[in-house]
């Protein structure tokens, strides 16, 4: 069977609540363990397919000002 990263991510997580997600996602950016990136990526990406123009902008903006302060 061929699954892809996506389709694997959101399977593993799909019965997580909001605290269970923040907690993962809180786990990947404080432990800093790069093979969790990915996942972050696929929530990311849920994340983004349902922002407005608005939000996207917006979170453009403020990932530029924090990439000029790295």
């Amino acid at each position: 069977m061929d699954i892809d990263l996506r389709t694997a991510v959101k399977f593993k997580m799909r019965d997580e609540t909001a605290e269970e997600i923040e907690a993962t996602i809180n786990d990947a950016v404080y432990t800093r363990i790069e093979k969790a990136l990915p996942g972050l990526g696929v929530m990311f990406e849920l994340y983004w397919n349902i922002c407005n123009q608005e939000e996207r902008g917006r979170i453009c903006k403020i990932i530029e000002q924090e990439l000029d302060t790295q």
